[in-house]
């Protein structure tokens, strides 16, 4: 009777030494550390807020200078430049239009999308609302 007993115990370890390895490292990681859920949401916060953020200006345009890819708008804090990119959105009304367009289009009410790092506005797109001459014939 004693040599039951003590294989059924001996047999009993071994499953409970062989249900860890089948748990996993994670299973071990997140008995011994007992933070490890808060770790694997903050790392998930930080990559979120890596991405950049997309801000908006509306104004009138004043100016495009196409050979810096520069473009002033007039709106409620002043003059705004942002800098257009080969990949800016352009769109008048519902048109698309290319960068030289825009120098034709001033005085229009125009809305930036851009982000903004080290005090340079990069455009994302730009849309330019209808109701106003595109070219002379108008």
């Amino acid at each position: 009777m004693f040599n039951v007993t003590r294989h059924l115990s001996l047999g009993l370890a071994v499953l409970a030494v062989a249900g860890t390895a089948f748990a996993g490292p994670q299973a071990k990681s997140a008995s011994t550390h007992p933070n490890a859920a808060q770790s694997a949401k903050s790392v998930a916060g930080k990559s979120k807020a890596s991405a950049p953020t997309t801000l908006a200006a509306t104004g009138k345009i004043v100016s495009f200078d196409p050979a810096a890819q520069s473009l002033t708008l007039s709106t409620s804090k002043g003059q705004e430049q942002f800098t257009l990119e080969s990949s800016t959105r352009l769109r008048d009304s519902s048109h698309a239009i290319a960068p030289a367009d825009l120098a034709g289009l001033t005085g229009r009410q125009a809305t930036v999308r851009y982000h903004e790092s080290s005090g340079q506005k990069t455009v994302v797109s730009v849309r330019v609302a209808g109701g106003g001459k595109t070219s002379a014939k108008d």
